[in-house]
């Protein structure tokens, strides 16, 4: 029985099989198996209900659009082009795993991702946190690496470079090796310490402030330290504006207000060091240091090591042959300005000596028979030798005589009327080549004292 079409409100049917389209009514119900050999089932509302009875299949069950209904089970679901829809805008799969070959597109991913494995991606979004990579490593334990970052304050783009090598961090910045070649940019950091620069560094095509090594046309640059066995330059420049130049060849020239050595000093070549006023400090004769100069001055302390002591231009010596002694060998020795002597004695070249060996006293002392202590004017016009005995510091009138010998007049006279000017004159010798010719006179009245008198001897004593 194959009819095209059967329409009825209740219709039972042990068995039924058509070939072509079979339509059933609103209220029609199948109690049993029905089995399309080839077809489809379809409504004219576009929904069909099972009730609570399961659907089953060993084959494909294709669908439009599909809604199954909250705590539906499905097998193995395949979509061949289609989407899957929550009305509550979120799909669950429970514990299960879900697995695809091809591609699972969305716009974010919520979730710590700590399970996620074989994940290959062309971009990451942005991670969020200081800490958003944790890395585990080869060995599953209790550590970790872990990639934190600063609080960025304006974009920032770490590049990492195509090339096979390990990450230098202030940890490990000593696995540096001395192979590697900087090719461009510019040091901007702080010194490098010796430790990190190998002696035999290399350095191609580079420039110090903007100066080329090895180039002609120099440029300012500033230096801490400068070590090797050589260094060819124009000249120096130092902070303060000191310069070292050579612009003589053969001569180097150090322009400085004052120039210190510290340490030791090797001149070679005969014509020595020459300054600034041509002076010079030279060695010709080996063994013989020779300073040329009107005038040479000394400041602070000269050690001199050996008995010839110094010689000086006209063959005047110093020398000390005796421990403790200094001699001074010269026709004549001046000296200009002070002289403390700070011991007790002078002691000139035949014996006679000036000391204070009592403190306040002075004693001139000599060993010849006839020694006289002398006191001589060289002028010869009028030369005055005279002595003055000053007491009391001069404070008042009177406090000083004055002991003169002038032409052949010997006076004593004294300040009484003027403080410091010798002219109140007390006694008088005006001598004569025949004593007995000479004359005495004395200011004032003459007082004898004794018993013995005053005897003239044939003289003759007037009375002003």
């Amino acid at each position: 029985m194959a009819p095209s079409q059967i329409q009825a409100e209740r219709f039972l049917l042990e068995e039924l099989t058509s070939t072509d389209d079979l339509t059933v009514g609103d209220a029609a119900s199948i109690d049993g198996t029905l089995t399309l050999t080839s077809g489809s089932i379809t409504d004219s509302e576009g929904a069909i209900s099972f009730g609570n009875e399961n659907l089953s299949t060993t084959g494909t069950f294709s669908s439009g659009v599909a809604t199954l209904a909250s705590g539906s089970s499905v097998g193995n679901l395949t979509l061949s082009d289609g989407t899957i829809r929550s009305g509550s805008d979120e799909v669950s799969f429970g514990n299960d795993n879900l697995t695809t070959t091809g591609t699972i597109t969305a716009n974010a991913f919520s979730g710590d991702g700590s399970d996620l494995t074989g994940l290959e991606a062309t971009r990451l979004g942005i991670l969020q946190g200081s800490s958003p990579l944790v890395m585990e490593g080869g060995s599953i334990n209790d550590y970790e690496t872990t990639l934190s970052l600063e609080d960025p304050t304006a974009d920032r783009t770490i590049t990492l470079p195509d090339v096979t090598g390990t990450v230098i961090t202030t940890a490990n910045d000593d696995a540096i090796d001395a192979v590697g070649t900087v090719s461009s940019g510019t040091w901007q950091g702080t010194a490098v310490t010796d430790t990190y620069v190998a002696d035999d560094l290399t350095v191609s095509g580079g420039t110090v402030n903007n100066s080329v090594i090895g180039g002609t046309t120099p440029a300012v640059g500033t230096f801490t330290t400068i070590t090797g066995t050589s260094l060819s330059v124009s000249g120096i420049t130092l902070e303060n504006d000191e310069t070292i130049t050579n612009a003589t060849d053969g001569t180097l020239l150090i322009t400085s207000p004052t120039t210190t050595l510290s340490g030791g000093l090797t001149v070679t070549g005969s014509s020595g060091i020459t300054l600034e006023n041509d002076e010079t400090i030279t060695n010709a004769t080996d063994g013989t240091l020779l300073v040329t100069s009107p005038t040479t001055s000394l400041s602070g302390g000269l050690t001199i090591t050996g008995a010839s002591g110094i010689t000086l231009e006209n063959d005047e010596t110093i020398t000390n042959a005796t421990d403790g002694t200094l001699l001074v060998t010269a026709p004549t020795t001046s000296v200009s300005g002070d002289l403390t002597v700070t011991g007790n004695d002078i002691t000139f070249g035949n014996g006679e000596t000036i000391s204070n060996a009592t403190e306040g006293d002075f004693l001139f002392t000599t060993n010849n028979a006839s020694g006289a202590l002398t006191l001589k004017n060289s002028s010869e016009s009028n030369g005055i030798a005279s002595i003055e005995l000053v007491s009391d510091a001069a404070g008042d009138a009177g406090d000083g005589y004055e002991v003169k010998s002038l032409n052949g007049t010997f006076t004593v006279t004294s300040d009484n009327s003027t403080s410091g000017t010798y002219d109140d004159t007390h006694f008088t010798i005006a001598g004569h080549a025949t004593p007995a010719s000479s004359t005495t006179t004395i200011a004032g009245g003459a007082i004898v004292a004794g018993t013995a008198g005053l005897d003239v001897s044939g003289g003759v004593i007037t009375l002003a």
